[in-house]
């Protein structure tokens, strides 16, 4: 009866490992649509730079763009919670195979169930043991490799989310540089340009130090 819940229990959670990979390759799409959208925006950005230099339209389509750039903490985050299940299913494949070890000798294996149970002496019993102890070396085979692929692809999941994160540090440090420039320079109007000379008198008057003067001490 143990080992038949044991089988239970090792093939509900081959079929939850399934359920998860799924889950993860649809992760595994998403990100790479989303680092793809930042590298197509950071080309187009600096290209744009690059033909016509900046100004305030351009500017104001730079400030657009950096508030759709992805919450990289929360990928970070969950880079985190993916190494943690990278470590649990390490320790879950090592316990796997350490089962694997003990039942390559069935016979031993069998004793060790049937300890202190004189039902379990019989033949009959043995043959049942023998037989869910099969099953289950062949379970432990395919809990191994699904444990080798949902490791594979968490790893997957963290390389795809370091580079995302990689490229939009550095679409964000583009635009933090550019967009400064946007926001100490001034547009040039009519009335800038109508009082620039007045402003050049005063400020190279005798007056006009006097008063920056004061103004600084």
């Amino acid at each position: 009866q143990k080992a038949v819940e044991l089988n239970a229990e090792i093939t509900a959670a081959l079929a939850h490992r399934a359920e998860q990979l799924a889950q993860y390759n649809d992760e595994l799409t998403q990100i790479e649509r989303e680092r793809k959208r930042v590298d197509e925006d950071f080309r187009g950005a600096r290209e744009r730079v690059e033909a016509g230099g900046l100004n305030q339209a351009l500017g104001q389509i730079l400030i657009d763009r950096r508030s759709q750039l992805p919450d990289l903490r929360q990928y970070g985050k969950e880079i985190a919670k993916r190494e943690d299940r990278i470590a649990e299913a390490s320790l879950s494949q090592i316990r796997y195979r350490e089962e694997q070890v003990r039942l390559r000798d069935m016979d031993e294996a069998i004793d060790a169930l049937s300890v202190g149970d004189t039902d379990a002496q019989t033949a009959r019993v043995r043959a049942q043991l023998k037989e869910a102890l099969t099953q289950r070396r062949a379970l432990l085979d395919k809990a191994v490799a699904a444990e080798d692929d949902y490791i594979r692809k968490l790893g997957e999941l963290n390389y795809a989310a370091d580079q995302l994160i990689a490229g939009a540090r550095s679409y964000d440090d583009f635009l933090a540089e550019h967009l400064l420039w946007v926001r100490i320079t001034l547009p040039v109007g009519i009335d800038t340009l109508t009082n620039l000379p007045s402003a050049v008198a005063w400020l190279l008057s005798r007056a006009g130090w006097t008063e920056v003067l004061q103004a600084l001490v």
